[in-house]
């Protein structure tokens, strides 16, 4: 997409070059991934040829050595065949989960860049005092005293002041009315809501939990069909014991990067008409 004479458009384009170069890397590495598995089952290589040389060498930490030679090696790599390849999946798996979860928190400064630049031009649309008693830093207490803050002081303001990303969204779909339509209305035939839920929770589990949703957080998302329905279209995977590990494939990774690419441009639609702005992008061909 090419500039336009908007101040929120660089927002969008910073957002949609992630996006781009996070689904690149995924292919790239995929393609790679293939290749090896080729090179394997077509032509029976042995590994341990394949690997020569991969096995760290450590040094004893209180060795001193004058020829500076006392070095150990760790072993040899020994995984064989099929266990190879099953361990080539679960990094695609992995990579596929992570690409998702840094799609999301780069829709995630996206929210907070647009909303801060978009109230910084029109701050008609925050209520200012509401806001004051929830805030303790004094310094930015002391910001809101003030006529006009900058997108930076804002950004700060929406930290501190609203609970999770949902609750912004929530702002912008009271400036906005047509923006709740989109929310609930669009040809992907989903609430982005109950989406968004979910995929803040896949986030967390890609980040923080080896790619399983913990059986408390589960409850949460299963107590929604919608929610329900959503995890199990948009991010398959297996109920285990202590929870659903996530199972995403390239397909589904490539679509859950559609729909935040998606969102933020409806976003970017909705606030740039409040504002007045040019909104119309020019689309590369």
């Amino acid at each position: 997409m090419k500039a336009i004479n908007n101040p929120l458009s660089p927002t969008l384009q910073e957002l949609f070059g992630n996006l781009n170069l996070l689904r690149g890397l995924l292919f790239v590495l995929e393609n790679r991934f293939d290749n090896y598995r080729k090179q394997i089952i077509d032509n029976n290589v042995d590994l341990s040829y394949l690997f020569a040389g991969s096995s760290l060498v450590i040094r004893k930490l209180t060795e001193f050595p004058k020829d500076g030679w006392a070095y150990y090696p760790t072993g040899k790599f020994f995984v064989k065949g099929q266990d190879y390849l099953e361990t080539l999946n679960q990094l695609i798996k992995r990579e596929s989960a992570w690409t998702v979860s840094q799609s999301y928190e780069r829709f995630e400064n996206f929210l907070f860049d647009i909303v801060a630049m978009f109230l910084a031009k029109n701050n008609k649309f925050a209520k200012v005092e509401e806001k004051k008693k929830n805030i303790k830093d004094w310094k930015i207490r002391l910001n809101l005293n003030k006529s006009q803050l900058n997108n930076e002081e804002w950004r700060l303001v929406l930290k501190r002041c609203y609970r999770n990303n949902v609750d912004i969204l929530k702002n912008i779909r009271k400036w906005v009315p047509n923006f709740k339509n989109a929310i609930e209305n669009n040809n992907r035939k989903i609430n982005l809501f109950s989406w968004y839920f979910v995929i803040a929770k896949v986030r967390d589990a890609a980040t923080h939990s080896n790619l399983i949703i913990k059986n408390e957080i589960l409850q949460k998302i299963l107590q929604s069909q919608e929610r329900k329905a959503i995890l199990e279209e948009y991010f398959p995977g297996e109920q285990l014991s202590i929870g659903y590990k996530i199972d995403l494939n390239k397909e589904k990774t490539e679509l859950n990067l559609k729909i935040i690419g998606e969102l933020a441009l409806e976003i970017f639609n909705n606030l740039s008409i409040e504002a007045n702005y040019d909104y119309k992008i020019e689309w590369c061909k």
